[in-house]
């Protein structure tokens, strides 16, 4: 298996009519939009790893407080570009998947967002070659702070490998210099 091996072809890339789940066609397409935009591997910081990811479900509901949250699955298999030293899920690319992920999730409900925290938590080691299944849900969406959850699942087993909380905010503007 390559590291450069892309799993992807026009006939497997997601669109918005193969992901299922409650989200509008509005927001899927949206959705599939922002994954060939940040999943351009020429381009973006682990661009590869992000092009060969899949989302495959994609619901947006109302939380108890009545504000707009969404949750996503994707999948994607670990590939060599992604082990560590010991043939498997490198911390790094965990952490790149824990913030990537909900990232993206969020997009259609709110598009601008960086980043104030990212806490992964490494469960167990996923392999070279397991098919991941990565959950990423919004818990909250404030107008200074958004909290987000994901975790990333062996697709067959349903083994935990990695969970994480990620804290967003807006970007401020920029300042004028005059």
């Amino acid at each position: 298996m390559s590291s450069t091996f892309i799993d992807s072809t026009p006939e497997t890339r997601a669109t918005a009519a193969r992901i299922t789940g409650t989200g509008t066609s509005e927001q899927k397409d949206y959705l599939v939009r922002c994954f060939a935009f940040f999943g351009r591997p020429d381009v973006y910081f682990a661009g590869a790893i992000a092009h060969r990811l899949q989302p495959t479900v994609y619901n947006v509901f109302k939380d108890e407080a009545g504000k707009e949250t969404a949750e996503m699955t994707c999948e994607t298999k670990v590939y060599d570009d992604m082990l560590n030293g010991y043939r498997t899920l490198h911390g790094g690319c965990s952490a790149y998947l824990t913030d990537i992920c909900p990232s993206l999730g969020l997009m259609p409900l709110l598009a601008q967002h960086v980043t104030l925290s990212l806490d992964i938590v490494c469960h167990a080691p996923a392999p070279r070659g397991a098919m991941l299944r990565i959950v990423s849900t919004t818990k909250s969406i404030g107008k200074r702070v958004l909290s987000l959850r994901c975790e990333i699942y062996d697709k067959d087993s349903g083994k935990l490998y990695v969970s994480g909380n990620h804290i967003k905010m807006p970007p401020s503007p920029p300042q004028s210099r005059l």
